[in-house]
């Protein structure tokens, strides 16, 4: 949390001396969340197949329970 406190007032800051436009600020928010999510989805991947070998196949909806 420190971090991103940190990362706050680093654009607040920008804001305030003109450097930056709220819209780039908020651009720039968004791309790091993209990239974050991105970074966490493949660890993710990574951790399925690095446990078995292979990811495990996704459980049978209700629908094909039906049938």
């Amino acid at each position: 949390m420190p971090r991103a406190l940190e990362a706050l007032d680093h654009v607040v800051r920008r804001l305030e001396h003109g450097e930056l436009s709220a819209l780039e600020a908020i651009d720039a928010q968004e791309n790091r969340l993209v990239f974050a999510r991105q970074r966490q989805g493949r660890s993710s991947i990574a951790g399925n197949f690095e446990s078995s070998g292979v990811p495990s196949p996704p459980e049978p909806s209700s629908r094909c329970l039906r049938n």
